[in-house]
């Protein structure tokens, strides 16, 4: 830079700082970001325009509920803050805040090679693959589409309230099934089978869980559902998401 120069960046804190496996970066004519070690970084070589660091501030949170689709897992990340560095060292900052989103599931990586030690498959690659391109697609669909919207969002809240999670995840195949005008149009549409589909539908509706949509309905008999029941809903839940996802980009593209 020199004297008359400013760069300005919009920063972001996260926790877990592996939450994205890998360092992320994207390019493009307004700004270069990077996401690595529980930082993120967007520098604009140009006094931005004022609705800028919304629009970055706003899909980075999309691309963290695409994420969550896959991991499961509780994050926190900051508001953004916005500075200029100006060439002579003096730095100007102008904001900040915080948002949390919680979550509990684990994962286990497996590698499984060959008899010549080849590798076959790896799930940590092809999750961190999918994490890729999942944030990729919330981040560019989740604030233009409604619906990609409602459904990151229900799954988020599904994440962050587990009392209720079977509640926010039935949100997502009713909102699927009205844009799509019925259930099998949706199911057709998406590739989700009727099996899962039906499957979400018994967890959320029929089955005597404290977490379900109708316990008020159950005089007797609520239980907890089991880690395996809700790891169940979570997953078909994603899937849902993810299909759609993908359909308005075929669509798009």
């Amino acid at each position: 830079m020199t004297m008359s120069q400013k760069l300005w960046m919009v920063e972001w804190t996260y926790s877990p700082v592996d939450y994205f496996e890998e360092p992320v970066q994207i390019s493009n004519k307004d700004y270069d970001l990077t996401i690595r070690d529980g930082k993120v970084e967007a520098k604009i070589s140009h006094d931005p325009r004022p609705e800028l660091s919304d629009q970055l501030d706003t899909e980075l949170r999309f691309r963290f509920q695409g994420i969550q689709l896959i991991s499961q897992k509780p994050y926190k990340l900051s508001g953004p803050t916005v500075s200029c560095r100006h060439a002579e060292g003096k730095r100007t900052i102008f904001l900040a805040g915080t948002c949390v989103a919680k979550g509990s599931v684990l994962q286990a990586d497996v590698i499984i090679t060959d008899k010549n030690g080849n590798i076959v498959a790896d799930t940590r690659t092809e999750r961190i693959e999918r994490k890729q391109s999942l944030g990729a697609l919330a981040a560019k669909y989740g604030g233009r589409d409604t619906v990609a919207r409602k459904i990151l969002q229900s799954y988020n809240t599904a994440v962050d309230d587990p009392d209720n999670c079977l509640v926010h995840l039935y949100e997502i195949r009713d909102a699927l099934a009205k844009h799509f005008g019925r259930d099998k149009t949706a199911q057709n549409q998406l590739k989700v089978t009727k099996a899962r589909w039906q499957e979400l539908g018994r967890l959320a509706n029929d089955a005597p869980l404290k977490q379900g949509r109708h316990r008020g309905k159950m005089l007797s008999g609520l239980r907890d559902a089991t880690r395996a029941e809700l790891d169940a809903a979570m997953n078909i839940a994603a899937e849902m998401v993810e299909k759609y996802l993908k359909h308005i980009d075929k669509e798009q593209t």
